[in-house]
């Protein structure tokens, strides 16, 4: 069954470490995020800031996975909040611990291949077998990362108009400024760009699977 080589293939690669200590010895995580922090239209935007910063987080979870996600996520909203002077029981800052939180259960889950999410979704399949029916890796993906997307700006605006959280400190914060991003690059190396490159050839040929008769 083609759904289970998928499985296979992608467990595999995570099973490796590689998404997890790969990527962390890279530091291509923390390329890809200050590429998606510096983008210049979120710059004094605090409303479109936040919103990029939650959608790296995401991204953080899908390529890390739910533990090297929420590490990586967690460090790089520390520094952010000490660049910001808050406090931990600042409302804006416990309304991002709790995204960082749910960012790493959506990330995760978006890749069902592994884990928790991996033994979800084979009681899933279980239960609907005896009807004639599976789940579709492919549709499962499309529509998951749509999904999360529309979660994150959901959330950004409750931040703001339901949580009533003050984000004016976000105008001025300068990204290249953050301790953790000082020494960091906006362009990949090539061990980088390897590893990301492995990463998603080894994924693209389990998904072509799928499609090829």
């Amino acid at each position: 069954d083609n759904s289970v080589v998928v499985i296979e293939n992608i467990y595999r690669l995570r099973a490796k470490g590689a998404t997890i200590i790969q990527a962390a010895v890279s530091g291509a995580g923390q390329v890809l995020a200050k590429k998606m922090l510096t983008v210049k239209f979120i710059q004094g935007k605090p409303m479109a800031f936040t919103i990029m910063l939650l959608l790296t987080f995401l991204l953080a979870d899908i390529v890390l996975s739910l533990f090297g996600g929420i590490i990586f996520s967690f460090a790089m909203f520390d520094s952010i909040r000490d660049a910001l002077q808050l406090k931990k029981n600042d409302k804006y800052a416990q309304a991002m611990y709790i995204g960082l939180y749910l960012c790493g259960m959506l990330g995760s889950s978006i890749l069902p291949f592994s884990g928790m999410p991996l033994g979800i979704t084979n009681a899933f399949n279980a239960a609907i077998s005896g009807y004639g029916y599976s789940v579709n890796p492919v549709i499962y993906i499309a529509s998951a990362l749509p999904v999360g997307v529309c979660f994150i700006i959901l959330y950004s605006l409750s931040i703001r108009y339901l949580f009533r959280c003050d984000m004016s400190c976000l105008t001025n914060l300068n990204v290249d400024q953050l301790e953790s991003m000082k020494n960091v690059s906006t362009k990949f190396n090539k061990f980088q760009i390897i590893y990301l490159l492995s990463f998603l050839v080894d994924i693209g040929y389990s998904f072509a699977l799928l499609l090829i008769p």
